[in-house]
């Protein structure tokens, strides 16, 4: 895992980790080989990060490090994270982290990092997401398959622009439902 996910509730939050994706799979064994030689760091953002791709339960260390968080930008990494976590898995609630994270982080980003992450989270609404995990995909391959998605739509006559009420889309693919974001 890189250093520059390394996450303390003693830091302060800059806007580069609100922006950056922190989602990228790891093998199982990877991630609990780190959380081995780790143990001693409580309250990390990358042991959570490390739980989920070695399959261990995340809701109580999520939940410690959102009451533990100091301010708003601390809680938008964790949501943000989540999210992206979720999301690499293409599972349900994905995209309410997503939003949640992103509309704390606003006033925190620069107006380049807020359109870079709208952008990002608009195409993933795009995603088709469901109750079982996915295979775990990277940003890049979650960014293309979204788009894949949204072109088939266009060409079933439905109208593929962003729109963040459009509930109404008929489900494609496996069973799930598509989440919409916020902007």
């Amino acid at each position: 895992m890189r250093d520059k996910t390394l996450f303390s509730l003693d830091m302060g939050t800059d806007q580069r980790l609100l922006s950056d994706w922190h989602a990228n799979p790891i093998p199982a064994q990877m991630a609990r080989d780190w959380l081995r030689d780790n143990y001693h760091r409580s309250h990390s953002l990358n042991q959570l990060i490390a739980r989920f791709w070695a399959d261990l339960p995340c809701d109580l260390l999520r939940e410690e490090l959102i009451r533990d968080a100091r301010h708003d930008g601390q809680k938008a990494l964790i949501d943000l994270a989540w999210g992206q976590l979720l999301i690499a898995r293409r599972l349900n609630g994905a995209m309410g982290y997503l939003n949640q994270g992103f509309h704390l982080a606003v006033p925190m980003l620069s107006a380049r990092a807020y359109l870079r992450v709208l952008k990002r989270h608009q195409t993933l609404s795009w995603l088709i997401v469901g109750r079982d995990p996915a295979s775990a995909l990277t940003l890049d391959e979650l960014l293309r398959l979204a788009e894949v998605t949204r072109r088939m739509r266009a060409a079933n006559g439905e109208d593929a622009r962003f729109q963040p009420d459009a509930s109404h889309r008929r489900q494609l693919g496996r069973e799930g439902s598509r989440e919409d974001t916020v902007g």
